[in-house]
């Protein structure tokens, strides 16, 4: 079995899984609920959005790239 891992999409309006793309609702989830992947990086064409989320992400004890 492969592991998978895929990055944490962010923009103005979502946050989403970056290999299934599907809404997360949950910001400081670790795996897709939907296709199990884990997450690793977080990538945005807003990199203030996404530094905010990986800082809330490192205060939770969540780290990634």
């Amino acid at each position: 079995m492969e592991l998978t891992t895929a990055s944490i999409l962010v923009d103005l309006q979502t946050i989403r899984c970056g290999n299934c793309k599907v809404a997360l609702h949950d910001e400081l989830a670790e795996k897709c609920p939907v296709c199990g992947a884990s997450f690793d990086r977080m990538t945005s064409n807003h990199v203030g959005l996404a530094d905010k989320l990986r800082k809330k992400r490192e205060e939770a004890g969540i780290h990634s790239e």
